[in-house]
């Protein structure tokens, strides 16, 4: 083998790690990038349910039925009804991270 061609080879063989490197970084970076998109789109949805487990809490607390509770937020009871069951089936402590669980099992996100 000539120098050359010694040469050729070391070259190629760096030019095929450096783009490994560079689509290691890059996918790395987009993994990051889409996992933060997610984890913010599931705390966003995560909030939005305990507000609805804080409203209908006092609802319930109140003695309101489910489909009192409806008429009240003008939202249709099927929409309500998960949520209603389980912040009943809590009483009396009500307790925000036990009803949480009942309606987002851990790894439901990763459906």
């Amino acid at each position: 083998m000539c120098i050359d061609e010694y040469n050729a080879e070391i070259e190629k063989e760096q030019a095929r790690e450096e783009g490994e490197a560079k689509g290691r970084k890059e996918g790395e970076a987009k993994g990051r990038k889409e996992g933060e998109a997610k984890g913010r789109k599931e705390g966003e949805a995560k909030g939005r349910l305990l507000e609805m487990i804080r409203i209908l809490t006092r609802q319930v607390r109140k003695g309101r039925d489910l489909g009192a509770a409806a008429d009240l937020l003008d939202l249709p009871e099927e929409e309500l009804r998960p949520v209603y069951e389980a912040v009943s089936s809590c009483a009396p402590d009500y307790a925000e991270e036990r009803i949480l669980s009942l309606l987002m099992p851990e790894g439901a996100g990763d459906r």
